[in-house]
């Protein structure tokens, strides 16, 4: 707590001056609304709620995208024009280039709650690959025995970053290109689909062609379309 070392007061209980301990550091009491404090150490004051919230929103800041290529400043200015958009956007580059940094931020600077739910394509079972995006209606295949959202439903209102996207079976893939256009996800079981709000960023491996490291991509995800960046 701030000391008010030149301030003379005195404790409104006692009616004398607070004592100092022979040694050790002395706790004051800043003075309050009502009159002076008497000598006590008091809890700091809680944060505003606008304080509050701003130092939760800095907890989310990514790290900084550091680099002076011109090549890497091109990139930072194309995802700076299209992060406040509600596009889908692709990332294309090789392991290790940042892509989910980069996914990162464009979540960061769209100004969406929440964090980015990142998702590795390649990490999923092929066989557990659409209920685990889509979610699935209990009794829906064997060993349902509940009904599960997908990644798509936990994404609501914030942002999907799918990486390693080639990976995925080229069956999903099909059904993937629908939520991605608008937003329409049909869980596994279910006899309507539902809408989320998702923005989708998906990464894959690769130069500027199309020829991938691992498995097949729909062309349809390889290239911008409706919606996509």
């Amino acid at each position: 707590l701030a000391p008010y070392p030149h301030t003379p007061w005195t404790c409104r209980t006692t009616g004398h001056a607070p004592t100092r301990a022979g040694a050790g550091p002395v706790a004051h009491a800043a003075p309050s609304a009502h009159g002076r404090g008497c000598g006590q150490s008091h809890a700091a004051a809680p944060p505003q709620r606008d304080q509050a919230v701003n130092t939760a929103a800095r907890s989310l800041e990514p790290p900084p995208i550091i680099g002076v290529s011109p090549a890497l400043r091109d990139a930072v200015q194309l995802m700076d024009h299209y992060a406040r958009s509600d596009l889908s956007v692709l990332l294309v580059g090789d392991t290790g280039t940042g892509k989910e940094l980069f996914a990162q931020h464009l979540h960061w600077r769209s100004g969406r709650p929440g964090r980015l739910l990142a998702v590795n394509c390649g990490a999923l079972p092929r066989e557990m690959a659409e209920s685990l995006l889509f979610g699935h209606r209990k009794g829906a295949f064997t060993g349902a025995i509940e009904s599960r959202p997908g990644y798509f439903r936990l994404a609501h209102g914030r942002t999907l970053f799918l990486d390693e996207l080639a990976s995925l079976p080229v069956e999903c893939q099909a059904k993937l290109l629908r939520a991605v256009e608008g937003g329409e996800v049909w869980p596994l079981g279910e006899d309507a689909p539902t809408q989320e709000d998702v923005r989708v960023v998906e990464a894959r491996q690769g130069g500027g062609g199309c020829t991938l490291h691992d498995g097949v991509q729909r062309r349809e995800l390889r290239r911008p379309g409706a919606g996509r960046a």
